[in-house]
């Protein structure tokens, strides 16, 4: 039989974004929502948008064949592939069986697609991991794909879109290693859903969104303390990557944690909590102090994974692969034998918090990494769309949306060279 599989984990990763983008302070104008609104009270700086060429199918053969190209990694090494993704293009066939169009005389890879909001890319790569852990593994590789195109009705939500896709190439053997304990917290949770065949865009309650997702850190990070026999953060791990709904998001759940360090830790942290009988980071009072005191923390262990989030938007699925690539792509960060903890939060509700663990021997594969995937040459050499002409392609989407016969009629200089695009869908929708 095969050799039991150990340090299974991350073995190459890939971005793809679209060329194109909106500026986030051009859109406070546009929206009349007073200038800061977005780039200071959600800290994003710009929006990663697609025009009618491209689709989830397109994105994810993109960064899939991106993948398997830059890794000389052959088709037929592949014994899995899942995919996570909540931008639904058909209610029956998944976009995994579009994708075995990259795989012809190797029809026996298992996986679909896995949907949860934001959270499907991370239970693929669970599921992925437990598949190479498994008798059923015969020897292949894994690819996990998170993908999606987050787009929003017109309103102040709109500001928190964006679009990508993250392919992970997963093994034994691994310079990035998933550590074998981690916590999960699921609940049911009307904070965001599509409920609506008819269109492409959420319902959302944006103030219990913020609080289930703080409610998700604070309960995942309880339980991942109890199950490690830690009580703060700098035991569990050097760095951190969070699922980013905008920027400032990831900031409040950092402080959700380090009020939880701060009082289970009074003497380090020397906090005057007189005021009030129970600490919360509602209390804006309590949270200016936290904020203060949890700067420093911030700017060492979150802020590197921070980098993609802000220029690209929600990438949902992809949002918390990107913050992990923001990370490895960072030159002033050596991550060898260093820890990274991730949480991972979709709606309705599903999370989860892990940690992985880069090798003291990994430096070819952030070498390899940063080689494959040079994100601030591809965010420089983007095109910028005004408002305007965003507005005017997002309401051509709504008319569009499930139309047949249909041909695409943006430009096609915005496709970058190598990438998928849509030429037509047929009478049947194909």
């Amino acid at each position: 039989g095969i050799a039991r599989p150990a340090d299974i984990g991350i073995l190459a990763a890939e971005i793809y974004f679209p060329k194109t983008y909106v500026e986030q302070s051009e859109l406070e104008s546009f929206d009349n929502v007073g200038k800061g609104k977005y780039t200071l009270g959600l800290g994003q700086l710009r929006m990663s948008c697609i025009g009618d060429r491209e689709d989830i199918n397109s994105i994810s053969s993109t960064v899939v064949v991106n993948l398997l190209e830059k890794n000389h990694i052959s088709p037929r090494d592949i014994g899995r592939l899942e995919i996570g993704t909540e931008t639904i293009q058909d209610k029956a066939k998944s976009t995994k069986t579009f994708l075995m169009n990259l795989f012809k005389g190797n029809e026996g890879i298992e996986g679909i697609t896995t949907i949860n909001a934001c959270y499907g890319g991370i239970q693929a790569f669970f599921n992925t991991v437990a598949w190479i852990e498994s008798r059923a593994w015969d020897g292949r590789l894994g690819i996990v794909v998170a993908a999606d195109i987050a787009v929003y009705e017109r309103g102040p939500a709109r500001a928190t879109g964006g679009a990508g896709a993250v392919a992970f190439l997963i093994g034994p053997n691994a310079p990035l290693v998933l550590a074998p304990i981690r916590s999960t917290y699921m609940v049911h949770a009307y904070d965001f859903y599509k409920p609506i065949p008819q269109s492409e865009y959420p319902v959302v309650d944006g103030h219990h969104s913020i609080d289930c997702y703080v409610d998700a850190i604070h309960n995942c990070y309880e339980t991942l303390k109890q199950k490690t026999g830690t009580t703060k953060i700098e035991e569990l791990a050097e760095y951190l990557c969070f699922h980013a709904p905008f920027y400032k998001m990831t900031r409040r759940a950092f402080n959700k944690m380090f009020l939880a360090d701060m009082l289970n830790h009074p003497k380090v942290y020397k906090a005057d909590f007189s005021f009030t009988q129970n600490p919360s980071i509602k209390d804006p009072k309590v949270y200016q102090i936290v904020n203060r005191l949890s700067q420093e923390a911030w700017n060492r262990k979150c802020e590197p994974a921070t980098f993609l989030g802000k220029q690209l938007g929600n990438l949902y699925c992809g949002s918390l692969p990107a913050s992990l690539i923001s990370l490895i792509c960072d030159p002033m960060i050596d991550l060898k034998g260093k820890r990274i903890l991730l949480f991972a939060y979709g709606s309705g509700l599903a999370s989860s918090m892990f940690t992985l663990y880069m090798r003291p021997d990994a430096q070819n594969f952030i070498n390899q990494l940063r080689a494959n995937n040079p994100i601030r040459d591809n965010l420089q050499n983007r095109i910028k769309l005004t408002p305007d002409e965003y507005t005017r392609r997002m309401d051509k989407r709504e008319s569009d949306y499930v139309k047949t016969n249909y041909t695409p009629r943006d430009p096609l200089d915005e496709i970058p060279e190598g990438a998928f695009y849509l030429v037509k869908t047929d009478n049947k929708w194909r």
